[in-house]
């Protein structure tokens, strides 16, 4: 039988994720002791106060995965900052050393990616669950409000609105169908989920191919 883990280990991956993200990279100012963009004013004080320090500090960010070349491309262009992108090929520990090491120091790391902290609450001793309610979720949090805004939305206008009105659309048109007859209800609803992913998977391979096309025109420039 194993022995069971110190609690101490899954508490202390309560502030790992805002310790290891928020790391300062000039311990004398007020984003030294920050936890969340709140702690410094809001967004727009976030913004002013990394606009202050001139730069932002990330480690082991491929350019090529997960879009990170061109979403840094975008935040110095937005922002003005510009983002020092360390050994972008780069593991997991090694960025997790680095994040440790230099905690107060100019070189300290500023931001880690979703599946760095992922490691990093594993190696803490967390178990799966503890991960995904303390580091998972809270990281994902706009993400889920945003998506269930935006299904409510759809909602409201493709079938709601459009019932009320007195329309047809695809979405009213299988309920109606639904009461009559479930198969081709069921049918439908598949077809048109195929259909949708389908999509999906096209645009995305289009975008990844410009964006590998447009990475090896600038590194043969």
């Amino acid at each position: 039988m194993k022995p069971p883990r110190p609690a101490r280990r899954r508490r202390a991956l309560a502030a790992c994720a805002a310790v290891l993200v928020a790391a300062p990279a000039a311990v004398t100012s007020k984003a030294a002791t920050a936890r969340s963009a709140a702690d410094l004013g809001g967004m727009a004080g976030l913004v002013r106060a990394a606009k202050k320090e001139g730069r932002l500090n990330v480690y082991a960010l491929a350019p090529d995965w997960a879009n990170y070349g061109e979403m840094i491309r975008t935040f110095e262009d937005k922002y003005g900052i510009q983002v020092h992108n360390e050994n972008p090929g780069g593991t997991s520990q090694l960025a997790l050393g680095a994040a440790d090491k230099r905690r107060g120091q100019d070189r300290a790391v500023d931001a880690l990616d979703l599946g760095t902290l992922v490691e990093a609450s594993r190696s803490l001793g967390a178990s799966r669950l503890v991960t995904l309610w303390r580091v998972v979720l809270p990281n994902l949090r706009g993400a889920v409000v945003g998506g269930a805004v935006l299904s409510l939305a759809m909602v409201l206008g493709e079938y709601t609105v459009a019932s009320v009105l007195g329309y047809r659309p695809f979405a009213v048109w299988m309920v109606e169908v639904g009461g009559q007859d479930a198969e081709l209800a069921g049918a439908a609803a598949m077809l048109g989920l195929l259909l949708t992913w389908g999509l999906l998977l096209l645009l995305t391979t289009v975008a990844g191919g410009r964006a590998r096309r447009a990475g090896k025109q600038r590194k043969n420039a």
